[in-house]
């Protein structure tokens, strides 16, 4: 990210918080970018040049999210937290939030320190176990 860039999406940006982001991407497809930080929120904007309008935020009580991002459709973001050993699901679509405590197929539960939330392809998941 580009240091001027991020100035300008910070300083237009309706996201007040003294906590650090940590997790920005733009949508797959549409006009939107989505942030996410140790406030325990993800937001998303409307990319439109001018204002950046947000469109909504969310707030996952207890977690600090230390990475999000969306999925390869972009219905849905995943967020994990250092502190929690589980992640959640934001559908985007039917505005639901949902915790994941396990992964079927993992002996134990699902550490959310994860190096990276998705494979290069997006095609899933990458685990640290």
């Amino acid at each position: 990210m580009t240091s001027a860039w991020a100035s300008e999406l910070f300083t237009i940006s309706a996201r007040p918080s003294e906590d650090r982001l940590t997790a920005v991407q733009f949508h797959p497809t549409a006009q939107v970018v989505m942030t996410a930080g140790l406030d325990q929120s993800i937001s998303l904007f409307q990319v439109d040049g001018k204002t950046n309008p947000k469109i909504q935020s969310i707030h996952l009580e207890r977690f600090p999210v230390h990475r999000a991002a969306f999925s390869q459709d972009g219905e849905s973001v995943i967020a994990t937290s250092v502190r929690n050993r589980m992640f959640y699901l934001y559908d985007m679509m039917e505005g639901r939030v949902s915790p994941v405590h396990s992964v079927r197929g993992l002996p134990r539960p699902l550490h959310a320190s994860l190096g990276r939330l998705v494979t290069p392809q997006h095609q899933g998941l990458c685990v640290q176990v």
